[in-house]
């Protein structure tokens, strides 16, 4: 079968909704309606929120995506490779803790940490919430099917089809 690429932050794991909830409950990713989730905050919410991400801890216990572990389990089940692509982030121990955290909810699937995701996805599918590496992926390698994982900061977008866990069987 074939090789699904899938980003790990607001697409298997809620990132967003977990950091909101550590800063008090009060922002909602739905607050968001841009992809500059960050830049839209006050300068007191963002170095709260770098502060609370800059501990691995936080990056080893997020909650799983509403449907994220039913559908990569359907995605094996049909015989297709799980490749996670996931950007880094400076934080001591944030490796360890991510590839740890795939471990955990999915298995050994392979890992590939890097900024340039355009530069690791030649082939397949490629998932992820972030317009622009949707764009950069579609660039270099027009031949891998691109879809846009459904978030509140996404929805602008236009430049892929959506995608949400509902919408596994689409693949198999």
């Amino acid at each position: 079968m074939s090789k699904i690429h899938i980003d790990v932050d607001q697409v298997a794991a809620d990132m967003l909704g977990d950091l909101f909830e550590r800063m008090g409950g009060e922002l909602r990713p739905e607050d968001f309606p841009n992809w500059g989730v960050f830049e839209d905050m006050s300068e007191g919410q963002r170095k709260h929120a770098y502060k609370i991400m800059s501990h691995s801890e936080f990056w080893a216990n997020l909650p799983l995506m509403s449907g994220a572990k039913k559908a990569i389990k359907h995605l094996k089940d049909f015989g297709h490779e799980v490749i996670w692509v996931t950007a880094p982030w400076k934080c001591r121990g944030w490796e360890t803790a991510r590839r740890a955290w795939i471990k955990h909810h999915f298995g050994n699937d392979k890992v590939i940490v890097t900024a340039d995701k355009e530069k690791s996805v030649k082939s397949g599918v490629f998932i992820d919430d972030k317009p622009d590496n949707i764009d950069d992926v579609k660039r270099a390698n027009p031949n891998v099917k691109c879809l846009i994982f459904d978030t509140p900061h996404n929805r602008k977008y236009t430049g892929a089809p959506r995608f949400t866990w509902g919408d596994v069987g689409d693949l198999t």
